[in-house]
């Protein structure tokens, strides 16, 4: 019998999953509020400091910390063990919801979420090759990242490093003041004509026909034509001078180029960039991890010459070890 109990043992082992977190929820909650371009103080007194005084209310409240900094607030709150994070997230955006009417208007919707230590990345994956940052990001984007999350048991990827593509807007102060505008203006006329409205929809016969207006910009050029302001006056026959038009180019130069760097990834003492992979919540994270570095062969494939993804760090191995 005892041998019996040793040979099922043995045979029964290897076939129980291994995974790097247990499945145990901390009493946390997260409400993150975007706040653009508003400073680190403004965000701290008209914002964090109004929600603060709100979810202080939230029932079996055990701590509550924050932080504000450029365009952003982050408010922490902590549980005991044991509470009903589902319950605490109803009294939350119940909170929230008796609060929004005095948050500023520029400020976004408050996002409140739980803690999942699941969806901490199980991996990160380096992107090499003989090009700059911004191109190897450029590459991450448009031919890594969608096969990654394809692979069965990933939940989503992150990019980290390089600067992402951007059309660069530069006003020139001098030519605004020439033209008696204002930055606040011309910004309000070009988030105006860059978006896309729905305009409802037509029922014809057994199809409904859904009706979208597309105005948004698809070229620089575009954006360069945008006309930002009309000065006053008309031709002899009562049109409008085209001299009269002032377009966005004539105060801005406007060109392809990068958002600024808020922080730099190194890698290896080099400037690099890498992808963390997350799991999905209930997969396990040897088995994720195997599949993703099962697929970096094909992956590596389909890239530009020269550049290459490969495992910078896997938390699996050594939970495999153990």
């Amino acid at each position: 019998m005892f041998a019996l109990l040793i040979g099922l043992a043995m045979f029964m082992v290897p076939k129980i999953a291994l995974d790097m977190f247990p499945s145990v929820n901390p009493p946390i909650v997260i409400v993150r509020t975007a706040y653009s371009g508003a400073g680190a103080e403004e965000v701290e007194q008209n914002l964090t400091m109004v929600l603060e005084g709100q979810l202080a209310n939230v029932s079996d409240l055990d701590k509550l910390t924050s932080t504000s900094s450029e365009g952003v607030s982050m408010i922490v709150l902590e549980f005991d063990f044991g509470k009903d994070l589902n319950e605490a997230l109803d009294d939350i955006r119940d909170q929230l919801e008796i609060v929004s009417s005095r948050l500023p208007d520029e400020a976004d919707t408050p996002i409140s979420f739980k803690i999942d230590p699941s969806q901490e990345a199980i991996m990160n994956l380096v992107v090499t090759g003989d090009k700059t940052p911004e191109e190897l990001r450029e590459i991450a984007d448009n031919d890594i990242q969608s096969k990654i999350e394809r692979i069965n048991g990933v939940s989503t990827t992150s990019i980290r490093g390089g600067r992402e593509s951007v059309v660069r807007v530069e006003i020139s102060q001098n030519r605004l003041e020439a033209y008696n505008l204002t930055l606040t203006s011309v910004s309000s006329v070009l988030a105006g004509q860059n978006v896309q409205v729905g305009g409802g929809s037509i029922e014809r016969g057994d199809i409904d026909y859904y009706i979208r207006t597309d105005g948004e910009f698809s070229s620089i050029e575009e954006i360069k034509d945008t006309v930002i302001a009309l000065k006053s006056g008309l031709t002899a026959d009562g049109s409008l001078n085209s001299r009269n038009v002032i377009r966005l180019g004539d105060v801005a130069d406007v060109f392809a180029g990068y958002e600024d760097a808020e922080s730099v990834v190194k890698i290896n003492s080099e400037t690099g960039v890498y992808i963390e992979v997350q799991k999905e919540s209930g997969s396990n994270s040897v088995n994720v991890a195997k599949g993703v570095i099962s697929s970096l062969d094909e992956v590596n494939r389909s890239l530009p010459a020269g550049v290459r993804v490969e495992v910078l760090y896997d938390s699996t191995e050594m939970i495999g070890g153990s």
